[in-house]
């Protein structure tokens, strides 16, 4: 995707974007659910998990709309929202 915004290859933007998009994701675990691998995960993290979607649905638009200033914005705030989810969950406290 860095490619792709960088070299304003919309196509390949929007691709990648889309992909992270509708990726599965983990669902919060249910009360009293201590088998749930989700146990383990900090809510945290869920709450940047929906970001992560709800940011790379806008690179996508933006890509869609050929908006190279909305492209690059939109960007900037989902590797944000990476950042800070890999910092949770490889650095939890």
């Amino acid at each position: 995707m860095m490619f792709g915004v960088t070299l304003l290859r919309h196509d390949v933007a929007r691709a990648a974007a889309q992909r992270i998009a509708s990726e599965p994701r983990l669902v919060r675990p249910e009360v009293g659910g201590e088998d749930d691998p989700g146990t383990f995960l900090p809510e945290r993290f869920f709450v940047l998990q929906d970001e992560v979607r709800m940011r790379a649905q806008a690179v996508a638009a933006s890509a869609e709309k050929r908006d190279d200033k909305a492209l690059a914005e939109s960007y900037g705030l989902l590797v944000q929202t990476c950042v800070s989810c890999h910092s949770v969950y490889l650095k939890p406290e």
